[in-house]
């Protein structure tokens, strides 16, 4: 049984011939469409007809394969950036761990924030009662 990180090393081995995304969400990872990439995806894939007709080349133009689905959903891959990764534990409790401090963070901006705001708003009305 071939493991999630194998199957991501055999996805990686192919050169990306174009790629589209959007923030995080990846639109398209494309390798050259060839016997060899095809035989490579077979090893990932159950079925390589079935791929190629419904996600890896769709419109049969033939001018590339997409390898995203394969990456994300038939080898588990958690990221793209050049590459297919699987996070270690380790990696996400460092992820996570990394956002708790940024949440924090903006939430004590926010209350500086809310602090000064409030301050401003009592000093604007204690003006407008010394005006009269």
């Amino acid at each position: 049984m071939i493991t999630n990180q194998e199957k991501l090393d055999i996805l990686n081995s192919m050169e990306i011939i174009d790629e589209d995304g959007r923030g995080s969400e990846i639109i398209y990872v494309n390798v050259n469409y060839s016997d060899e990439n095809i035989e490579k995806i077979s090893k990932i894939v159950p079925d390589i007809n079935e791929y190629l007709k419904s996600v890896g080349d769709p419109d049969g133009t033939k001018d590339g394969i997409d390898i995203s689905i394969a990456s994300f959903q038939y080898a588990e891959a958690d990221y793209y950036k050049g590459k297919f990764v699987i996070f270690t534990k380790e990696q996400i409790l460092e992820l996570y761990e990394d956002e708790k401090s940024k949440r924090i963070k903006v939430e004590n901006e926010l209350k500086n924030f809310t602090t000064q705001i409030n301050y401003g708003k009592v000093s604007i009305q204690e003006a407008l009662k010394l005006i009269g």
